[in-house]
Formats: structure tokens, C-alpha cells, sequence
């Protein structure tokens, strides 16, 4: 699991070349990456409904006369979770006692 170690591994340092850029090196600068959100937008008004009511209560507790407005609901991508857990999986067969956070996630746009 070399390519995950150097991935993730902080203290190894990326050896620089002063070679011209190849035509494959120039191939990838121009393919195009989008971020992969971490959350999106819920669209289930029975969940939202009771979403709202609850995050509502919990907030008032046992103050009766407070209002609240809620104005936007998102849930976890399921995309993100999905890939997030399997990389960090797979990196921690190398480091079994280290953490890993993820950051972001990008995929390649066809």
C-alpha cells in the first residue's frame, strides 16, 4: 500500500524534477476536476418537517417564548460517505493506529 503512504504520509517530501513537462503531464493539467460536495440539499418535506421541529425544540429547551426560523436542510452525500470510508479504510491497513480526515473529494468531469 506504497501509493496510500505517500498519499498520506505528511513527513515524505515530493522529489522535484527540472525536466520539461512531457505531453502526458500537460494532458492531465487540462482535464477538468469537480469538488464533490459534502453535503446536499434535503429534499423530503416529511423528513424536513420533522427535522425542523426537532432541531426547534432542542434549541428552545424550556424557554417557551423563542421563535425560530429554520432556512436550510442538508444531509450527508451519500457519495461522499461512500468514498470517504473506503479511502480511509484502505489507508488504515498501512497505519492502523493513525486517524485520517478527508478534506475533500474531487472526480473528474467525462
Amino acid at each position: 500500500m506504497g501509493f496510500f503512504k505517500r498519499l498520506f504520509d505528511k513527513r515524505s517530501e515530493v522529489p522535484t524534477t527540472t525536466d520539461t513537462p512531457t505531453t502526458a503531464t500537460q494532458n492531465i493539467d487540462t482535464e477538468q476536476w469537480v469538488t464533490v460536495e459534502k453535503f446536499i440539499p434535503s429534499n423530503d418535506p416529511v423528513e424536513n418537517k420533522l427535522i425542523s421541529v426537532l432541531m426547534a425544540a432542542i434549541a428552545a429547551g424550556d424557554n417557551q417564548k423563542s421563535h425560530f426560523s429554520i432556512k436550510n436542510i442538508q444531509k450527508l452525500n451519500p457519495k461522499f460517505k461512500l468514498v470517504s470510508l473506503l479511502a480511509t479504510s484502505i489507508a488504515a491497513g498501512d497505519a492502523p493506529e493513525k486517524k485520517f480526515i478527508v478534506k475533500s473529494i474531487q472526480r473528474k468531469v467525462d
